[in-house]
């Protein structure tokens, strides 16, 4: 039968969980009972950064290779996680306030292609972001679930302005979404983590 290391102890793979997404599952609950959580994975010895993707979750567990799962203490892990999250808002925010000049400027196709990374890079932002609210939210099951709409909606509107500007090849709307809307609504996620932080330290 298949084996995966977990925090250098060989396990057996039970074959019923066939699909990476099922074993992570089972690993993420025999964890929760004992504080800890999964912090980075290796298949057939290169790193998966984006071991909790949709697309790598339904990957066969013979395809994989060499399964190698390294944990930490779930609270240490999860500050680190959103001091990570918290240090991309600033360069989030200046890349934004950086590619309106370059929409004013003689090579918006160049421009174009930086916002697609941006967009790429806001998307993954979110994702964390849901993540990380799921995880404190969970230690305080009394308080009302954190709600990040005034933060992520006026990105989304912000976003929607753009997509709007690109479409017509309004390049001067373009970039005063960029520098009027978008940079300021990335710069305010700030505080959506510092809520985060503050209902963490409660729990």
């Amino acid at each position: 039968m298949p084996d995966y290391v977990l925090d250098g102890v060989l396990h057996t793979i039970d074959l019923s969980r066939n699909s990476w997404r099922k074993l992570l599952e089972a690993v993420d609950r025999d964890l929760e009972s004992c504080g800890r959580a999964v912090s980075a994975v290796r298949f057939g010895g290169d790193d998966q950064p984006s071991f909790r993707s949709h697309a790598l979750g339904r990957r066969h567990v013979a395809t994989l290779g060499r399964i190698e799962i390294t944990t930490n203490d779930a609270a240490e892990l999860l500050a680190d996680t959103i001091l990570t999250a918290r240090r991309s808002i600033p360069v989030l925010s200046q890349s934004a306030a950086q590619l309106a000049v370059e929409f004013r400027g003689s090579s918006p196709d160049r421009a174009v292609r930086r916002l697609t990374e941006l967009v790429d890079a806001l998307r993954t932002l979110t994702v964390l972001t849901a993540a990380i609210a799921e995880v404190v939210d969970g230690q305080r099951t009394e308080l009302p679930p954190l709600r990040a709409d005034d933060v992520t909606d006026a990105v989304g509107d912000a976003l929607h302005g753009l997509i709007e500007a690109q479409v017509g090849q309004d390049w001067a709307r373009a970039a005063e979404c960029l520098e009027r809307d978008l940079a300021p609504a990335i710069a305010r996620w700030d505080a959506l983590f510092d809520r985060l932080e503050g209902r963490r330290m409660a729990a």
